[in-house]
């Protein structure tokens, strides 16, 4: 896979996860908690911010973290 490709699938799966994440806040209306990593089944832990941005990250190593 060349790196471009490999960059082009991290986008998308970031993508993904950010709206799983979004979704279960929404759902739950919880500021905090853990959601099933939409990739591993791990435990994707969330918190969103006072302005509305997600920081999330997997207890899987390599797997996903990011703030919005």
């Amino acid at each position: 896979m060349d790196n471009s490709k490999k960059i082009s699938d991290d986008i998308l799966k970031m993508f993904k996860a950010v709206d799983e994440a979004d979704k279960a806040i929404r759902a739950t209306k919880q500021k905090s908690g853990h959601i099933e990593c939409p990739f591993c089944k791990g435990r994707l832990a969330f918190a969103v911010q006072g302005n509305g941005h997600i920081h999330a990250k997997c207890e899987t190593e390599k797997c996903l973290s990011w703030m919005e």
